[in-house]
C-alpha cells in the first residue's frame, strides 16, 4: 500500500472520434454520411460528394458526382484530414472525380506548388 504524497496526474483528454467518419489511413470509404464538398482544394481526405459548382470543380455545367482525395500525409489521428491550402511541405494528393455523366477527372497536388490541372480520364 502506497502513501500518496500528492495528486495522480490529470487523465488525458482525448479527441472527439466519430468512429462511422474514420476514412482510414490514406483516405479510405467511411461507413458514415459522406460529406457534400464545398471546395475541392480543402477537401476532406477519403469520400466526399458533389452536387453543386463549387471552387475548382472541373466542368461546373455538370457538378453531380463522387469525389475521393488520398494524400500522402493520411488522415490524421482521429482519421478525419482535411487538405490546408496550400498544401503541406512535401505532401503529395491525388483526387478523383468520377460524375454521374460517367466521366472520370483527377489531378495532382505537390506541396506548396499546388495542385495540377483537372485531366479527363474517360467519358
Amino acid at each position: 500500500m502506497g502513501i500518496y504524497i500528492k495528486s495522480p496526474p490529470p487523465v488525458p483528454k482525448l479527441p472527439e472520434i466519430e468512429p462511422l467518419q474514420m476514412s482510414g489511413r490514406f483516405g479510405a470509404m467511411n461507413a458514415g454520411q459522406l460529406e457534400l464538398i464545398t471546395d475541392f482544394n480543402t477537401a476532406l481526405v477519403g469520400f466526399m460528394y458533389s452536387k453543386k459548382a463549387v471552387p475548382h470543380i472541373p466542368d461546373p455545367s455538370w457538378p453531380w458526382g463522387g469525389v475521393w482525395t488520398v494524400s500522402s500525409e493520411g488522415t490524421g489521428m482521429d482519421g478525419i484530414r482535411y487538405l490546408t491550402s496550400p498544401l503541406m511541405d512535401n505532401e503529395i494528393v491525388l483526387q478523383f472525380l468520377y460524375s454521374t455523366a460517367n466521366t472520370l477527372y483527377s489531378r495532382v497536388g505537390f506541396g506548396r506548388a499546388g495542385f495540377t490541372p483537372w485531366q479527363t480520364r474517360w467519358r
